[in-house]
């Protein structure tokens, strides 16, 4: 399975040390240079030890820098987001790990298959790798990570958590 990641759920999943369920769902994670980057750039950052750390976690060279400018300019994207929608596009990605409403929707105009935060902490339930969704949710809400509300409840009915 080839699985393609932004920084955004690298950075959360870190933040609330659950960075390691990326790695039992997935075996492997690929990222952009861009991403990594973005996320070491900041050593306080939550993740930037362990991504630099991690050999499950593989950095790759984008082939188009053009379609990455392209997707930039029209989609109004950083360039971690852009280079992950174009890796993602190169590789043949089974899914990109994907939070921001405007990348995702950039990614669902090119028919990516998109996984975000919650989708991963979703999926690691499902395989019984944590208990329950819930606390892992007030865990990111108290990083500051902002959850819509009926996302919030969205997802605690499909982890049958209501």
């Amino acid at each position: 399975m080839i699985v393609v990641s932004d920084s955004s759920p690298l950075i959360s999943l870190a933040a609330i040390a659950r960075l390691d369920l990326l790695q039992s769902i997935f075996n492997s994670v690929i990222i952009p240079q861009a991403v990594y980057d973005e996320i070491i750039a900041g050593k306080e950052r939550p993740g930037a030890k362990e991504i630099v750390d991690a050999g499950w976690i593989q950095v790759s060279v984008i082939k188009s820098q053009r379609a990455v400018r392209q997707l930039m300019k029209s989609g109004n994207l950083h360039i971690g987001e852009s280079e992950a929608i174009i890796l993602s596009r190169e590789l043949k990605a089974d899914y990109l790990l994907l939070d921001d409403r405007a990348a995702r929707t950039a990614a669902g105009r090119q028919r990516i298959p998109v996984m975000g935060t919650l989708g991963v902490l979703l999926l690691a339930k499902t395989l019984d790798l944590v208990p329950a969704v819930e606390p892992c949710m007030r865990e990111l809400l108290g990083t500051g990570k902002y959850i819509d509300p009926a996302i919030y409840r969205e997802i605690l009915a499909k982890a049958g958590e209501l």
